[in-house]
């Protein structure tokens, strides 16, 4: 059996959103899988692009890690090809493509009658951040909205370019969450509940200064961004040359920009170049399909 899957980037939070929403974004993870029947069990992992060199080791690949974790028929031989254009641990949803990736390979394996809410729900169990796993597998940009037992979600699908910058340096989820208060105000959530409000009118109608205000954020924020290099200064430089939203994307430490002139991602070029800072840019647009996939 011989399937393909891609799935894109997604940013989450959005500023005022906290777990709240996400957008698919243009850039791709791929994955390939080739299983044969039998009992064997052996398996080859071939990465290209992010985690070369890291994630071949089965015990530290996310991707095979979720497979197994749902795989229930036995197999021969599985060879499994990544190629990773969303960099690892920066937060823009590369562990969610991995989790979406091994529950689809492992369910067609299966032979699993599924739906893509399916895997959206069995993907956030694993994850546990549906603001990265929906939009990576509806794509658009989506609202979630979680119950005690449902998650659901309202998609936007509108296009916009967001401008990336991403550190060299990485920012691991599980401390970019440590470092948030338990409790927060009742002042800073009627802030954030009011900004959330302007974002998602703003991303409807694209209104440009509703998106601006909705990207305002006092709940997550502040205390993640002294852990990225220059990130208050460079935020305030995006407002500078035009950005109309800006903030941290998911817990970090890539930074998004909503952006109408390309030209912005030639000046703040310019201006990370003078701070000596060690980072990556890129334009990228919104993902309007989501995870897709086939099979041999």
């Amino acid at each position: 059996m011989k399937i393909k899957i891609k799935s894109p980037m997604t940013v989450a939070n959005l500023g005022s959103g906290f777990d709240s929403i996400g957008v698919a974004l243009n850039i791709y993870n791929e994955t390939e899988f080739r299983i044969t029947e039998g009992k064997k069990g052996k398996v080859m992992i071939e990465i290209s692009g992010y985690g070369k060199g890291e994630l071949e080791d089965k015990k530290k690949n996310l991707l095979f890690k979720t497979f197994k974790k749902y795989v229930k028929r036995n197999f021969g031989y599985i060879e499994i090809k990544q190629k990773n254009l969303i960099p690892l641990r920066r937060g823009l949803g590369s562990s969610a493509t991995a989790i979406i990736h091994g529950i689809i390979g492992a369910f067609l394996w299966n032979g699993n009658n599924f739906s893509k809410k399916d895997i959206a729900i069995e993907a956030t169990k694993v994850e546990g951040h549906p603001d990265n796993v929906f939009p990576s597998v509806f794509g658009g940009i989506n609202i979630i909205v979680k119950g005690e037992r449902e998650i659901d979600f309202i998609k936007i699908i509108k296009d916009y370019k967001l401008l990336i910058i991403t550190p060299e340096k990485e920012l691991r989820t599980d401390f970019a969450r440590r470092i948030l208060p338990k409790k927060i105000s009742l002042n800073d959530g009627i802030f954030n509940i009011q900004r959330f409000g302007s974002l998602v009118y703003g991303l409807l109608t694209s209104e440009k200064n509703f998106i601006k205000i909705g990207t305002e954020d006092k709940i997550h924020e502040r205390y993640r961004i002294k852990f990225i290099p220059e990130g208050e200064s460079i935020i305030k430089k995006l407002f500078e040359l035009g950005s109309f939203g800006a903030g941290i994307s998911g817990s970090g430490p890539s930074i998004f920009s909503f952006i109408d002139n390309e030209r912005v991602k030639l000046k703040i070029d310019k201006f990370l170049r003078e701070k000596r800072l060690e980072v990556k840019t890129f334009i990228a647009k919104i993902s309007k399909k989501g995870t897709e996939w086939s099979i041999k």
